[in-house]
């Protein structure tokens, strides 16, 4: 196999790596933002983040490789449909992750909404000084 088959198959197969480890970082965040855990949403989004920007680079990588590839190698053949289904898996759990953060978004919006109807209906206390504490008392 010609040396640029081998380094375009290498980018292929760590693009596949980078697009599995991008679905778990998604399978995690489902858990926090499920959990409304604003640190481990934070967490997620910036591991997805880091992800994607790498697979980026990959493409770029990849699309500078593509014409020294000959697709007609079974080996090839392979890890384009091992590409196929980590893209498709990982557009699957993005379509997942928009649902939860639609509804998680109209679960705020109701509780803002709520609070805002009685935030005037409630003040909060004067604060204490100690001419209002009756002597003898805490003494």
């Amino acid at each position: 196999m010609a040396r640029e088959t081998t380094l375009y198959l290498q980018l292929i197969e760590r693009r596949i790596e980078m697009l599995r480890l991008l679905a778990a970082a998604l399978r995690q965040s489902h858990q926090a933002i499920a959990e409304l855990n604003l640190a481990g949403i934070y967490e997620a989004t910036l591991q997805q983040e880091n992800l994607c920007a790498g697979i980026r680079f990959l493409d770029r990588e990849l699309k500078a490789a593509e014409g020294f590839c000959s697709p007609d190698t079974e080996q090839f053949q392979h890890w384009v449909r091992q590409l196929g289904a980590a893209e498709a898996e990982v557009r699957h759990l993005n379509r997942i992750q928009a649902g939860l953060i639609r509804r998680s978004r109209r679960s705020v919006n109701v509780m803002v909404n709520f609070l805002a109807n009685y935030s005037s209906t409630y003040e909060a206390p004067a604060p204490r000084t100690t001419a209002d504490i009756p002597a003898g008392v805490g003494a």
